[in-house]
């Protein structure tokens, strides 16, 4: 019996395009001014090849713009009920393309965090202690470094496919900055590269079962360095297996998408692996991707990292229970369609759950490299698959940017990446080229973001994340996203009776909302109404006392 791909990828988006949700999305606008002028060390020269460039920006602290009128316009509560979400093609090596461009993000937000007001990581909490104390205490600081602002406390949703899912998990998941990200995606390589024998170097030649192998082997080296060197814990009753792919659905959410292959018939769909439970709602759809389903619950994020990246060019299929997996990136190399109607279809109560969507591409291979690389006894077979993903992709952006609602928008941004990037197989980042490598893509993808479109957007983009963020932590829900550890030193005690003593900060706050009402002068949602009390009823820590 013949292959039958029941979803030609270069018909399914067209009929997809029909049924998406009418939020429309938008590109905000803004002023940003770039001066020349020094610059500390980017975080470019964490890859070879990637220099500092003479870039200064010159902004506005984001905290002076916010409209009066929204603070009392209920928009306050909107920035938990519309979502900021990721999106990162597959692309192979071409991945780490993706990682430098979210590293020049998130520098930009690490400059404006901190020139706002010192904030110094990215899960701060507001401040209990007086703006003058706080002022002293960092104003010997320096600008932090990208490494203390994670991805994951700017974005609700973070997705992708084939290597781009592995991206998303490091990411989402395990909660990794973003040059650890560009470490352990490295290591991967390195892994899978490790275990191809000399003989196997040979171009064309490389075994799937050794690729496949490496590729395991470097996700558990990977998995058994976060157990050691990140905090693990069971906050609030939620499991600490950092090994399970399901998380605390109260952090940052990760989505990856596969293929999933049933050989006795010949056909392939599409699979949403989910870090969350998923349940049908008004707007589930056919075209939400096995919603309900609860077969995988218990997966490992080695078994989920596996499947989205098992390329038939590279790896063998990967088998969990008795279904087989493939590449996410044989149904689409951008997933951005299935993130949008995931947040579309989870928040169904909310007219337009989103705020802001960021797609990063890959960037685009040389053609004539690639070809003879991949395909060289192969008439045009390679570049016919290209051209499908090509418009699959416009395709996909054409969508996004033009369906439009009267009433609501969302912010859209998509960076394409670098278009001189080469084709790379694990043989080849072997034989000792892979300094090479890296130091061609740092430089192309460097020279991609030194584009003034591209400054404009990341600016813009870095600019809203943060202005966000802080919406954000001003209330009582931020401390459980971003998992803030409990300790001895965030203890107190109520001054005005016996019924709270030495508890944390949640369960203070929710004592003074419940017994001391009058005592708030505000809304008591937010956290500001909270910061004098917190500061009068702390308890002593253990170290305070014994200094």
């Amino acid at each position: 019996m013949p292959f039958v791909d029941v979803n030609d990828p270069e018909r399914k988006l067209e009929r997809e395009a029909t049924d998406v949700s009418s939020c429309s999305s938008q590109s905000i606008s803004g002023d940003s001014i770039w001066s020349s002028g020094g610059r500390e060390t980017q975080p470019w020269e964490n890859i070879v090849g990637f220099k500092a460039h003479n870039a200064k920006v010159i902004y506005s602290t984001p905290e002076a713009s916010i409209d009066p009128a929204w603070e009392s316009s209920g928009h306050r509560e909107n920035c938990w009920q519309q979502q900021v979400v990721l999106s990162l093609d597959g692309g192979g090596v071409r991945g780490l393309s993706e990682l430098l461009i979210l590293q020049e993000i998130m520098q930009r937000v690490a400059e404006i965090e901190f020139e706002s007001d010192r904030t110094l990581f990215s899960g701060e909490l507001p401040r209990t202690v007086s703006t003058k104390d706080a002022d002293s205490i960092a104003e010997s600081q320096t600008v932090p470094t990208v490494d203390r602002f994670l991805p994951c406390h700017y974005f609700d949703y973070i997705c992708g496919t084939s290597l781009g899912g592995v991206i998303a998990v490091l990411l989402g998941r395990l909660r990794c900055s973003v040059p650890e990200a560009i470490q352990y995606y490295c290591d991967i390589w390195n892994g899978m590269a490790t275990k191809i024998p000399p003989v196997r170097v040979l171009p064309g030649n490389t075994s799937k079962s050794d690729c496949s192998s490496g590729l395991k082997l470097a996700l558990d080296r990977l998995l058994q360095d976060q157990q050691t060197q990140r905090r693990v814990r069971t906050e609030k009753g939620y499991p600490d297996g950092l090994r399970q792919f399901r998380s605390n659905p109260a952090l940052c959410k990760t989505l990856v998408l596969a293929v999933q292959y049933d050989s006795h018939k010949h056909v392939q769909r599409p699979y949403l692996f989910r870090s969350y439970s998923f349940s049908r709602t008004v707007k589930t759809s056919a075209l939400n991707r096995n919603p309900d389903d609860k077969t995988y619950n218990g997966i490992s994020i080695q078994d989920v990292c596996l499947a989205t990246s098992a390329s038939p060019d590279y790896f063998r299929s990967h088998k969990i229970g008795d279904t087989k997996f493939r590449d996410g990136s044989k149904w689409t190399s951008n997933p951005s369609m299935e993130l949008f109607r995931e947040i579309d279809s989870t928040h169904a109560e909310v007219d337009c759950p989103l705020h802001c969507f960021v797609s990063i591409g890959s960037g685009k291979q040389n053609r004539g490299t690639a070809d003879k690389a991949l395909r060289p006894f192969s008439s045009g077979g390679f570049l016919r698959r290209e051209s499908v993903a090509d418009r699959e992709k416009k395709l996909v952006h054409r969508v996004l940017t033009e369906r439009k609602d009267q009433a609501q928008s969302f912010m859209y941004f998509r960076f394409e990446g670098p278009n001189d990037l080469v084709l790379v197989r694990p043989s080849e980042w072997k034989t000792g080229a892979r300094k090479k490598i890296i130091r061609r893509i740092s430089e192309s993808t460097k020279t991609y973001c030194q584009r003034k479109d591209v400054q404009k957007a990341i600016m813009e983009l870095a600019d809203e994340l943060v202005k966000y963020r802080r919406r954000r932590a001003a209330t009582t829900q931020w401390e459980n996203y971003v998992d803030v550890p409990k300790t001895e030193t965030t203890r107190h005690t109520c001054k005005w009776c016996r019924d709270c003593d030495n508890v944390d900060r949640d369960r203070f706050i929710e004592h003074v909302k419940d017994a001391h009402r009058h005592k708030i002068s505000g809304d008591p949602r937010y956290f500001e109404q909270y910061r004098a009390m917190l500061r009068e009823s702390q308890v002593p820590s253990l170290v305070a006392m014994a200094s």
